[in-house]
């Protein structure tokens, strides 16, 4: 968690799921695909999204307090770093109307 210290804001997509039909009525795999966005600012007031395209392998347990994750495991498919123009709820220069 030390690391988002850094981060101004993340955003998580999730983009996809599929899972697997159990053999166990109380045991189910899962594989979820993500899209995790993470800006920040940088020197030059220049803002960054570092953009994670990930994947979760799951496993999930039904206990008494309902299903939950049994074992996770994360692959990252591949990292980008975009340029961002402006976040909302920073000053711009602008009004609120873009002109």
């Amino acid at each position: 968690m030390a690391a988002l210290a850094a981060v101004t804001r993340t955003e998580h997509a999730i983009v996809g799921e599929v899972y697997a039909p159990p053999d166990d009525a109380d045991y189910a795999l899962g594989r979820i695909t993500c899209i995790a966005h993470h800006l920040s600012s940088v020197t030059d007031g220049q803002i960054t999204d570092l953009v994670w395209h990930l994947r979760y392998d799951d496993e999930y347990l039904r206990t008494r307090a309902g299903w939950r994750i049994h074992g996770r495991a994360l692959t990252i498919n591949a990292i980008e770093t975009r340029p961002v123009r402006r976040l909302r709820g920073q000053p711009s220069g602008r009004s609120s109307s873009g002109r």
